[in-house]
């Protein structure tokens, strides 16, 4: 039975700050408000899907939906650590559901075993789809629905050590901090009083403004009218920027900062609005962790693996079964034999 749960997005967020303290403290309450009332689907239960279940529920969103409509296999348990040999022929979603969901109290969480595309009709609700490991043809298929639709779409997969990510996250999306990093503040060593109104800063290190930027002044003797207000600067040098004319304002005798000011951009394609997001394609792989010569490359361009490495790959089925397809069953073994201590430590932050 699959679940279901009532949420109402018209009441109150109430966050446990003490919960998510380090999380504020890097994204900050606004973007965590969003997160908050945000509705996410996840579709693929298998190694991805549940590693970003588990990220996205530990962070605090509104409610997630795992979906798969298929059980689970052999190939899915090297990667798939909520899974065991008993769950062998069950949904994934639902042999996951529980698990996740002991992860946060905060966030609903939902299974289903239909077809994603069956939640497309029947569910409007979701902010965001992730697809796990999807065809090309549904994929293409939920990317327009998402688009038509104002939906965020992401879409990832892993084939062995190769992984991609896409995303589509509409029309004019609106990032509130593009970096995530705290406001450049500089000291201010002197200030032209003409057209240009250069400002001056020490020469020991650049002040990494950038042109186009807007900065806002405090602490500045004689010319006082450029304290607390906004300035579009361009930046002429490393260690010099220009305000504009200053020629009717006082004259600088002194002291000073400079802090930069941080505006929302907009651009053309996260549910919190912080830090840029992936635009459009990432491609990545780790092929440097297999043996030299594994690969060759016969007529038509092929890529195959070589036959003399045919001996490594696995005859039997087991809880390494896809690990072994990757690296090998040497490599297993080895693994297998190897004898670690691990020393864990808890930083508290006061």
């Amino acid at each position: 039975m699959e679940d279901t749960v009532d949420d109402d997005d018209d009441k109150p967020i109430e966050i446990d700050e003490a919960l998510y303290s380090r999380q504020i403290y890097v994204i900050g309450k606004e973007a965590m408000y969003q997160m908050s009332r945000s509705h996410v689907l996840i579709s693929g239960m298998r190694g991805l899907g549940v590693e970003i279940a588990k990220n996205i529920i530990l962070a605090g969103v509104k409610s997630v939906t795992v979906q798969d409509s298929n059980t689970v296999d052999y190939a899915d348990l090297s990667s798939q650590y909520y899974f065991n040999e008993s769950d062998i022929g069950k949904n994934r979603a639902e042999v996951v559901h529980h698990k996740l969901a002991e992860l946060n109290n905060y966030v609903h969480v939902k299974f289903s075993s239909k077809r994603i595309n069956d939640h497309l009709t029947e569910d409007k609700k979701f902010n965001i789809i992730v697809l796990t490991n999807s065809s090309l043809d549904e994929q293409i298929f939920i990317s327009e629905y998402c688009r038509k639709c104002q939906i965020k779409f992401l879409n990832a997969s892993t084939k062995g050590l190769f992984g991609q990510i896409f995303c589509d996250l509409g029309e004019n999306f609106q990032v509130i901090d593009t970096n995530g990093e705290n406001p450049l503040v500089r000291v201010v060593t002197g200030i032209t009083h003409d057209e240009d109104g250069i400002v001056f800063m020490p020469t020991d290190v650049r002040h990494g403004f950038e042109d186009g930027s807007y900065v806002t002044f405090t602490g500045v003797q004689g010319m006082t009218e450029v304290n607390d207000r906004e300035f579009k600067i361009n930046t002429p040098s490393p260690f010099t920027i220009t305000i504009g004319n200053t020629s009717q304002f006082g004259i600088y005798e002194g002291g000073g900062t400079v802090t930069e000011v941080k505006k929302p951009e907009t651009i053309h394609f996260a549910i919190t609005g912080k830090f840029m997001p992936i635009r459009q394609f990432l491609y990545f792989d780790a092929i440097e962790c297999l043996p030299e010569g594994i690969y060759e490359m016969p007529k038509g361009d092929d890529i195959m693996i070589s036959s003399k490495y045919s001996p490594i790959l696995p005859t039997r089925k087991s809880r390494y079964y896809s690990q072994e397809l990757v690296f090998g069953t040497d490599f297993q073994h080895r693994l297998g034999q190897a004898k670690y201590f691990i020393v864990c430590f808890i930083l508290f932050v006061i």
